[in-house]
């Protein structure tokens, strides 16, 4: 997946004239005898001629007003069921989608200094690291196994520019650790700022530690034993928690795995995900009392997500924005020059996803190996 550099998405009561003729309407367009207008318009027609003793028709010659309504009723139901079916059909498709969290996509200031401290630290891998002087930026991929299975974070080096606003909403990236007291000791003598020394949670046994990167993004350290994940959350604010849960359900297919609310603090947070908690990545959202809009700042960029059809998931995610808010900032499609198909969308918070064909992207990595 590749970030294009310090850019910024631009993405970016009824009325009708009664008619005079029943032939009228048989004679119109489909189109037209389909229509809520004209079917309400025939409503009064067969009423007037009923009234009238005009109707000579045999198809209708038995019926009365109320059975006109019922036969009328059955049309306009039997046109919804056809219009609903393949949306709602549609809408299942993500939930048979072969999915999981690819990547998380953010600035930093000093690349080697990161990838140091992520390596040196975390003990994260250095997997990918390319440089695209035409385009006057560096990327470079790491994380605790290979992106074929496992979330890593691409960070991306914009030639020249020092900082970045990681602004109010951005929340945090989790590491489990078998030891977080002695990881927090590591980062400690590393640079890291420890903004919350490791111990218990409040009401719980739960042993967490947070600590600023370099760059200032904070990575909460969570006390666990051995999984196949360690880079196990990515935490983002949201203004609306069950709208958001809806969104990331039905047009990404996540699955609400627990949502915990926590009234003496004030906040309720919900994580999705494609599988348990403890064996893959999750996205938490934490909703704030109160609080319904966040700063995006420039520095975190988007969350990669796999699947089988870019298309048809577009086709999901665009119907899904008309419902919960949101839009597509680029039609899915080849990316130039490298020919992997992807679409990306913001959710109703502004939050940016990327969805990526499957095969694209492990085309894309073996070519670079």
């Amino acid at each position: 997946m590749h970030l294009i550099p310090l850019t910024t998405d631009t993405s970016d009561s009824i009325s009708h004239t009664e008619p005079t003729q029943f032939n009228t309407w048989q004679t119109s367009t489909t189109s037209q005898r389909n229509s809520p207008v004209t079917l309400i318009c025939l409503i009064d027609l067969f009423f007037l001629n009923t009234r009238q003793g005009t109707v000579r028709d045999d198809h209708f010659s038995s019926y009365s007003p109320l059975s006109t309504l019922h036969f009328l009723n059955y049309g306009m139901a039997e046109e919804a069921a056809k219009a609903v079916t393949p949306n709602a059909e549609l809408l299942e498709w993500p939930k048979k989608d072969k999915r999981r969290l690819l990547h998380a996509v953010y600035r930093v200031g000093d690349l080697d200094r990161t990838i140091k401290f992520y390596t040196e630290g975390f003990g994260m891998k250095l997997l990918r690291h390319r440089d695209i002087p035409e385009e006057k930026y560096s990327n470079a991929f790491l994380g605790f196994g290979p992106e074929e299975s496992n979330f890593v974070v691409e960070l991306t080096y914009n030639y020249g520019v020092t900082s970045y606003d990681i602004g109010e909403g951005f929340g945090h990236f989790a590491i489990a650790t078998e030891d977080v007291y002695k990881l927090v000791e590591k980062l400690r003598a590393l640079g890291g700022n420890v903004t919350r020394e490791p111990g218990p949670v409040k009401g719980g046994a739960s042993v967490i530690a947070f600590v600023k990167d370099p760059d200032g993004y904070a990575f909460e350290l969570i006390q666990r034993g051995p999984t196949p994940e360690p880079l196990c959350q990515l935490m983002l604010r949201v203004g609306d928690l069950d709208r958001s849960i809806k969104f990331y359900e039905k047009a990404l297919g996540m699955k609400l795995l627990r949502k915990i609310d926590r009234p003496e603090y004030k906040y309720t947070l919900a994580m999705m995900g494609y599988a348990d908690e403890y064996e893959t990545t999750v996205l938490e959202l934490t909703y704030n009392y109160g609080v319904t809009e966040y700063t995006k700042g420039n520095a975190y960029a988007q969350v990669a997500i796999s699947t089988d059809d870019v298309y048809k998931s577009a086709e999901v995610v665009n119907l899904v924005t008309q419902e919960l808010g949101g839009k597509i900032t680029r039609q899915p499609g080849p990316i130039p020059g490298i020919n992997t198909k992807i679409t990306s969308f913001l959710d109703p918070d502004g939050w940016k996803s990327v969805l990526v064909d499957n095969e694209d992207f492990l085309k894309e990595l073996h070519k670079e190996e």
